[in-house]
């Protein structure tokens, strides 16, 4: 059985009383807890952080907008900070895109989108497209519909919960035994399987973030997909929740391959993770609609942080830095994992990796890493839904110092020897 991971919150209760540290500051890449012990950031977060911790930039431009206006209604007034934003995101997106669509997170975003496919096709005329093609597996998020597209086994049962929820227009295209992911064949027989007129999208991670391991989507394999949808009529929907914004060493996933996508998500990276946000671009292919994203959707602090989110990462050159810290931490991580027998070579690109746990010599074997981990400063992120997928997350921030790098890869180091050491 592999590691899975869930969205599913702890309840409330005293944090002391739970084991887990008490972090009281942060700064950069680094955490520090309420006894004065440092923490190597290795996860972002939950890959929303990318940015770290204490950018100037940012914090002044939330702390101007917010002693000025914090929150005004989006069907009462007019904001600029939301139009610059707009604008600058459709700078980043290119040619081929209308609009940006605004909700308070990732999954929520995933939702919208999926509204919009549905109706794209009822103005069409076409309300007899019930089918949407995701990958298994794959991460789009916490929640209801999130779990239920995701092809995450452990939570199939979202399935049950509602009639006109995606999931009941959800098929998955599966890997060959042999591989982790699925190539263009597998999606060519996900489309053959349930009816070309009756696919409305395919929902692709360009590259995955969590579930599948940092399994990256081929070129010639997305490329493939987008001739798939042209000559068959459904929408290509690119998840860029946790991939996009230089953390893969582009400004999405998807860059590299030339594709336009009809759909691009995004996630809480738009606000490096100091406030909910979530967003969907529009192409020019998809119907105009008029849909409400719900009330605190964007306010304009909100707005403004994420316009100073993606000014730094302009400015700072962020996907180049990504893509040459990348480089550093991969061969640290080959050079680690090569002779632990239980590791695999390391998967990802950017400053988005997974070390695959092949054979523990124990189940969720990748929990334990991370645990032990914590205990020397480290911290990151078991992932997986079964055997073949079991892995552990390294992601620091893409702001992340060489000194900082050094002490991670140090830390993990002492890791692998602590456990190698207990298990004899």
């Amino acid at each position: 059985m592999g590691v899975g991971t869930s969205g599913f919150h702890r309840r409330s209760r005293d944090v002391s009383a739970s084991g887990q540290p008490r972090i009281v500051r942060a700064h950069g890449s680094r955490l520090f807890d309420d006894r004065g012990r440092d923490y190597i950031d290795g996860i972002s977060g939950a890959t929303c952080n990318n940015l770290g911790h204490g950018i100037p930039e940012m914090l002044s431009a939330m702390h101007k907008k917010a002693a000025l206006a914090s929150f005004a209604h989006r069907t009462q007034f007019a904001s600029q900070p939301i139009v610059d934003l707009t604008r600058e995101i459709l700078n980043l997106t290119g040619a081929g895109y209308r609009e940006v669509l605004y909700t308070d997170s990732g999954p929520a975003a995933i939702k919208l989108t999926l509204d919009l496919v549905r109706r794209h096709h009822a103005l069409n005329d076409e309300s007899d497209r019930p089918m949407v093609l995701t990958q298994r597996p794959s991460h789009q998020g916490s929640g209801v519909v999130a779990f239920s597209i995701a092809g995450r086994p452990a939570h199939d049962g979202s399935a049950a919960l509602g009639r006109d929820s995606p999931a009941s227009w959800t098929q998955r295209a599966a890997p060959n035994a042999d591989q982790l992911g699925p190539d263009l064949d597998d999606w060519q027989l996900a489309f053959d399987r349930v009816g070309h007129g009756r696919v409305a999208a395919v929902l692709v991670e360009p590259m995955g973030s969590a579930d599948s391991g940092a399994t990256a989507l081929s070129d010639e394999t997305l490329s493939g997909l987008r001739e798939l949808c042209d000559a068959n009529g459904a929408l290509l929907v690119a998840d860029e929740t946790l991939t996009g914004l230089g953390q893969v060493g582009d400004w999405f996933g998807h860059s590299s391959s030339g594709v336009t996508p009809d759909l691009i998500v995004m996630g809480p990276g738009l606000n490096a993770g100091c406030s909910p946000i979530g967003a969907c671009v529009v192409g020019q292919n998809v119907r105009p609609q008029q849909l409400c994203t719900g009330a605190t959707a964007l306010g304009p602090s909100s707005a403004v942080t994420a316009h100073a989110v993606l000014r730094f990462t302009k400015e700072q050159n962020i996907p180049e830095r990504a893509r040459q810290m990348g480089a550093f931490l991969k061969r640290e991580l080959e050079a680690l994992a090569a002779p632990v027998y239980y590791l695999g070579e390391p998967r990802g690109r950017g400053l988005l990796f997974t070390l695959p746990v092949l054979t523990g010599p124990r189940l969720s074997q990748a929990k334990e890493i991370c645990a032990t981990a914590i205990n020397f400063g480290l911290m990151l992120r078991p992932t997986g839904v079964d055997r073949a997928t079991e892995a552990v997350i390294v992601a620091p921030p893409l702001t992340i110092a060489t000194h900082e790098m050094n002490l991670l890869v140090d830390r993990l180091r002492d890791t692998l020897r602590n456990l190698a050491n207990s298990m004899g």
